[in-house]
């Protein structure tokens, strides 16, 4: 594209752009472009050099920060659930009459 895209490749290997979070199925130059001209080109065209740079990096630190942050709570909840089913004792089900 020649500038940089405001986009980052997800763990699905699939196309997150930074601005409106929408992703493009195929990480392909033609369909990024497709969706910058078609979504944002107006609004952030005006953006160039080191302003589109500084832009692209807030916004990729920003993501990743949500990342971080939803990754940790799933962690810690996994730890929690983890904890709660090793405190019950499990139940042997196989010698009771139905």
């Amino acid at each position: 594209m020649g500038r940089k895209a405001l986009f980052v490749e997800t763990n699905d290997r699939n196309a997150s752009c930074l601005i409106c979070n929408e992703s493009v199925a195929v990480m392909k130059e033609c369909n990024i472009r497709r969706h910058y001209e078609a979504q944002h080109l107006s609004t952030h065209s005006k953006y160039s050099g080191k302003l589109r740079s500084e832009k692209f990096e807030s916004r990729k630190r920003s993501l990743e920060s949500q990342r971080n942050f939803f990754t940790k709570k799933f962690v810690e909840n996994e730890s929690i659930t983890r904890s709660v089913d090793d405190s019950y004792p499990s139940l042997d089900l196989t010698d009771y009459d139905y």
